[in-house]
C-alpha cells in the first residue's frame, strides 16, 4: 500500500517509475488518497477541486462489487479527507472507475492492464464500513 506524500509539485514526473515496476509482475499496488490522484493523472486523467471539501466527513459509496469490493454491500459508508479529486473529463480508457459517491465523485479506480488500484477514501478509518474487508480483498488479489 502506498499512502499520501507531498507530491503535488511533482505529480506526473514522479510516477514515471510505475509501469516499469509493474511489468515485472511481482507486485500489485494499492494507492490511496493523493496517490490515487497521482495514478489517475499519470495515465491521463485530470485532478481538480472536489465537489465538496470532505475533511473528516463520511459519504455513501456505490461500487462495482468486483475486486476490492467483493462481498461488500453497495452502497456503504467511507471516511473522506480531501479537497481534490479525479475529474471524469478526459478520463483515460486504461482506467476503470470502481466506486463513486452519490454525487458521482470518483472514489476508486483500477488500471485495466496493470496491477494498480486507487481509492480516494480512508479504508483504515473507524468510520469506514468494511475497510478491513477491502484491504483483505486487496491482499487476496496479490
Amino acid at each position: 500500500m502506498i499512502s499520501p506524500v507531498q507530491v503535488a509539485q511533482k505529480r506526473r514526473g514522479f510516477f514515471e517509475f510505475g509501469p516499469e515496476i509493474s511489468n515485472e509482475g511481482t507486485y500489485t499496488y494499492f494507492w490511496r488518497l493523493s496517490w490515487h490522484q497521482v495514478i489517475g493523472e499519470a495515465f491521463g486523467s485530470k485532478v481538480g477541486p472536489a465537489k465538496s471539501i470532505m475533511h473528516g466527513k463520511v459519504s455513501k459509496v456505490t461500487h462495482s462489487g468486483i475486486g476490492l469490493f467483493r462481498k461488500i454491500p453497495s452502497p456503504y459508508t467511507v471516511t473522506r479527507y480531501h479537497s481534490l479529486a479525479l475529474l471524469e473529463d478526459k478520463f483515460p480508457e486504461c482506467l476503470e472507475i470502481l466506486a463513486r459517491t452519490d454525487d458521482q465523485e470518483i472514489m476508486a479506480i483500477r488500471h485495466r492492464n496493470l496491477p494498480f488500484y486507487g481509492v480516494q477514501f480512508h479504508p483504515e478509518a473507524i468510520l469506514t464500513d468494511y475497510g478491513y474487508d477491502i484491504l483483505q480483498n486487496f491482499m487476496e488479489q496479490t
